[in-house]
Formats: structure tokens, C-alpha cells, sequence
């Protein structure tokens, strides 16, 4: 009983204090209130309340509801944007890594194509081999010599159109000009002075120029709208943009590099035949020259006849060595610009893209130069004929521009006339070993 007696008291005792604590606090809310204002709202409040031993006790209040309810909202709404960004993020990085897939899958391919073009000798240097060769570096890439053309025309097209330029080059100058000069202009040539010659010379050249090249037009007529409409298309190029900048033109700095190295093969040339004579002249003094076949004996005087032949400068000597600025003038127009863009048009854009199509590049190179040899009808200068003849082909099939050759064709041609007229002012042609002198 006595244990029944002391629990009773003591609940009623801390029912008691809970009940003073409750209303305590209720009463402090209610007061406080009244002296703030109405949009005030707390968050904590602390009482402090005597309890029977002395001490002291905190009481700390709830917050109030709707300031819960309002962070709850918060929380959610956060928690529902943090989500959504997470799932945009990662949409969007599962996008990014696809698209970065399909791209090196794109790029693998192209690099294969580029590779197996280059294995077909199909790369066109001018454009999907473009990139990678930069600086001078790329003069000397070997494998950006081996492109070839993909011309849509075939061989009757390609024989028709170089024995219609050889019939109009020989037509133009031994029947249509004379006949014009003699019927419509009533002159007499065997009268002409050196001023005229020089001038009927560059009539000449000019209208085997335009008739020539009409020809070559009206042969690859029907290929014009893909000729000038598509980038893609490599043909009859002349294209005077960057031309210090190798990796999209370069023209001039290919041109230059050609114009150097065309000495350097005509040398070697020169110098190849020279040494062959000089092995002809040392095997007829030795006793094997008593051959009975007569092989060295053919050889000897074949190399012999080779200094009489006809030679590139022999028929236009007579203009130079009289010095005159008008007939000077004339020959500088036609060496320098008619023939180097009639020339290269034909052997060049023309035959050699053509040959493309059947033999390598290389071969086609090798195989226009030697028609270009032959073109000059000048046996003596054929084999230096044949060597530059190369220098513009390869410095075509490299760059797909016709600008380069021509640049390198109007140089040489230019520089040789211009040293035979020094030579000659100087005195000097004979010691040079200048044919003629």
C-alpha cells in the first residue's frame, strides 16, 4: 500500500507540473503575439521554468505548420529539379558519347577510303590529300605523285582531240595565216624586215593558240557542266588563290621548286649525253672499233649528226641576234605566254589527264612528255625536251593545277631566250656553246 500510495503522488505531481509548463507557455505565446506584428512568425522560443529540486529546464517549441509545410514544399521541389537535371545530364552525355562514337566511326571510314585511294593511285592531290601535306615536305611526298584523274571521256576522244590539234598547228601555220597575210592583207613575207617577222611569228602563235584550244573545248564540250559545276572535278584547274600556302594551293611555291629542279635534270641530261659521246669516241679509237658489225661505227656517227639537227632556238636565232626591242618583244610573248598555255592546255590538262585513265601516273607522265618531244620537231633538243617534259607533268599530277606547269614553262622558256640575248650582247654565246655560234 505503501508503494501504491507514493507511485500515485508521484504521477500526480508530474501531471500537475506538465499542466503548469502547458500553460506557461501557451500564456508567453499569447502575450508575445500582441506585440508583434502579424506577419511575424518564430521559429523558436526558449522558456526557462523552475523546477522543485532548482534547476533549470529548456523548452524548446515546435515550429509552427505552415512554416513546415512551406520548407517541406521546398525540399520537394528541389529534390524533384535535382532529378530532373540529373536525367538531363545524363541524356545528354549518353547523346554526346553516341555522337562521339558515330563520329570516329565516320572518320575511321574516310581515313580507310583515303588509304585504299592511295593504294589504287586515286588520291587527287589537290583536294582529299590536301591536309595532311603541309610545307615543303610536301613537294617531296612521294605518294601524292601517284594520283590519278578520273576523267569521264575515253580514247576516241582523246585521239580525236590531239590529231585535231595537230592538224590545225600545222594547218594554221603553213596555209590559214599565209593565206590571210598574202589574200587579205596584200603582204609580201619574203619582203618582211625583223620587226615584221617577229610579229607574223606571234600571229602565228596566237592563232594556233584559239584554234587549239577551241579544239580541245569542243571535245570535252559535253563534260562542261560537271567540269565548272563540281568541286570535285580536277580538270583543266587554274586556280590562282594561296599561292604561298601549300596545304590548300601553293601554286607559286611548287612553281618556283620546279623551275629550280628543271635545271638540275636538264643538266643531268646534258651531261648524260655528253658522257655517252664521249664513250662512243674513246671505243672507236680502241681496237675494238675494227668490229666488222659496225655498231660503234653507227653509234659514232649518229652522235655526230645529232650537232647538225635541227634544235628549238635555230629558227627564231636570226630575231635575237639582231636585238631589236620590237622583234625581242614578240618572241617574249610567244615563248613566254601563248606556248606555255597552248602547251600545257594540250600535254598536260588534256593528254596527260587522259592517259590516266589506262596507265599510272608516273607512266602517263613519262609517256606525254615523250609526244611533247616529239611535237617540237627538234631532234637535237629532244632528250632536254623529254626531261622538262616531266618536270611540268609530275608538277601537274602533284598540285591539279595547270597555273604550276605553265608558271614553270613561261620561266624556262623566258630565262633561255633572255641568257642567248645576253650571251650574244656579251660576246660571249660561243664560249656558252650556244648553237649557231
Amino acid at each position: 500500500n505503501f508503494l501504491l500510495s507514493s507511485s500515485s503522488s508521484s504521477l500526480f505531481a508530474l501531471a500537475s507540473r506538465e499542466r503548469i509548463l502547458t500553460t506557461a507557455t501557451t500564456t508567453t505565446r499569447r502575450k508575445r503575439s500582441k506585440t508583434r506584428p502579424k506577419s511575424f512568425s518564430f521559429q523558436r522560443c526558449h522558456l526557462r521554468v523552475e523546477e522543485n529540486d532548482g534547476a533549470q529546464k529548456e523548452v524548446l517549441l515546435i515550429k509552427h505548420d505552415v512554416r513546415r509545410k512551406r520548407r517541406r514544399r521546398r525540399t520537394d521541389v528541389r529534390a524533384r529539379n535535382d532529378n530532373e537535371e540529373e536525367e538531363a545530364s545524363s541524356e545528354s552525355s549518353t547523346s554526346s558519347s553516341k555522337q562521339e562514337e558515330r563520329e570516329k566511326e565516320q572518320q575511321q571510314k574516310k581515313n580507310m577510303a583515303i588509304f585504299q585511294d592511295m593504294l589504287d593511285g586515286r588520291v587527287r592531290g589537290g583536294s582529299k590529300m590536301k591536309g595532311p601535306s603541309l610545307g615543303i615536305g610536301s613537294v617531296l611526298d612521294l605518294a601524292q605523285y601517284r594520283s590519278k584523274w578520273d576523267v569521264p571521256w575515253g580514247g576516241w576522244t582523246v585521239f580525236g582531240g590531239i590529231l585535231g590539234w595537230l592538224t590545225s598547228f600545222v594547218l594554221t601555220a603553213a596555209v590559214l595565216v599565209p593565206l590571210f597575210v598574202s589574200q587579205e592583207l596584200g603582204l609580201d613575207r619574203s619582203q618582211f624586215d625583223v620587226e615584221q617577222q617577229a610579229q607574223y611569228l606571234l600571229l602565228v602563235q596566237v592563232a594556233e593558240t584559239v584554234i587549239s584550244l577551241g579544239i580541245i573545248y569542243g571535245c570535252v564540250a559535253k563534260y562542261k557542266d560537271d567540269m565548272f559545276s563540281n568541286p570535285e572535278n580536277d580538270w583543266f584547274v587554274v586556280d590562282f588563290s594561296h599561292p604561298l600556302d601549300t596545304g590548300k594551293n601553293g601554286w607559286l611555291v611548287y612553281g618556283i621548286s620546279g623551275y629550280l629542279l628543271t635545271f638540275a635534270v636538264v643538266a643531268v641530261t646534258g651531261f648524260a649525253i655528253e658522257s655517252s659521246q664521249e664513250v662512243v669516241k674513246v671505243m672507236q679509237d680502241s681496237p675494238i672499233a675494227n668490229d666488222p658489225s659496225g655498231t660503234i661505227d653507227a653509234i659514232s656517227s649518229a652522235s655526230a649528226t645529232k650537232v647538225q639537227e635541227v634544235g628549238t632556238i635555230d629558227g627564231v636565232l636570226p630575231l635575237i641576234k639582231s636585238e631589236d626591242p620590237v622583234a625581242v618583244g614578240s618572241l617574249l610573248a610567244v615563248t613566254s605566254v601563248f606556248a606555255p598555255l597552248l602547251e600545257e592546255t594540250v600535254f598536260r590538262g588534256f593528254l596527260l589527264a587522259s592517259l590516266t585513265k589506262w596507265l599510272p601516273a608516273p607512266g602517263a607522265v613519262v609517256f606525254s612528255s615523250f609526244i611533247f618531244g616529239l611535237a617540237h620537231l627538234a631532234p637535237r633538243d629532244f632528250p632536254e625536251l623529254v626531261a622538262l617534259g616531266c618536270v611540268l607533268g609530275f608538277s601537274y599530277v602533284r598540285t591539279r593545277n595547270l597555273l604550276v606547269p605553265m608558271f614553270i614553262h613561261s620561266c624556262w622558256n623566258s630565262g633561255v631566250l633572255i641568257l642567248v640575248i645576253f650571251a650574244i650582247h656579251l660576246g660571249i654565246a660561243e664560249e656558252l656553246g650556244i648553237p649557231g655560234f
